[in-house]
């Protein structure tokens, strides 16, 4: 009885192992897919890593702040464009508007992607830090640089953030 128990079991691990490619173009077809569906006009921010898929809130609109999930700031600017920054804070407690709770998983040199009208532009975390929480942050950013920036408080402590810095090559003309 056990060994037709076992024989069962092993069939259908097969059966989903067959049925489930765990491959690299699943990833894929997965973020085109969400992609495919996401509210038009409106950006999305894409973090692959850690299963994060959000529409990013126009900076005018009353949704617009980490009480209801991801909060595109004042100075930054609205849509992906070349030497521009976008600045997007959210939580990283254990709510559902908790958008950012797994950012601590992420690492230099992983992607982060915002999809916008058509075109998905990818960036490369290139500097993660801890500052004081006060409502102030200084970003370095050179001229030619096009830049996210993700800010969420850090896990155990009230007074201090993570930041998040990546920089995209969207924009860099080949000569």
């Amino acid at each position: 009885m056990l060994r037709k128990i076992f024989n069962y079991l092993l069939i259908i691990l097969l059966l989903l192992l067959i049925l489930i490619p765990i491959n690299k173009d699943n990833n894929e077809t997965i973020h085109s897919n969400i992609i495919s569906n996401h509210e038009i006009g409106k950006e999305l921010l894409l973090i692959d890593k850690i299963k994060l898929s959000e529409n990013i809130p126009d900076k005018e609109s009353n949704t617009n702040d980490v009480k209801y999930g991801l909060s595109l700031l004042n100075e930054s600017d609205q849509f992906p464009h070349e030497n521009g920054i976008m600045i997007i804070a959210s939580h990283s407690g254990n709510s559902k508007i908790s958008y950012f709770k797994y950012l601590d998983e992420l690492v230099i040199g992983d992607d982060i992607d915002v999809y916008y009208d058509g075109i998905t532009y990818k960036y490369k975390i290139n500097n993660i830090y801890e500052i004081n929480k006060t409502g102030e942050l200084k970003i370095n950013k050179k001229i030619n640089e096009t830049k996210i920036v993700l800010i969420t408080c850090k896990k155990n402590t009230k007074d201090r953030q993570m930041v998040y810095e990546g920089v995209s090559d969207y924009f860099k003309k080949e000569y």
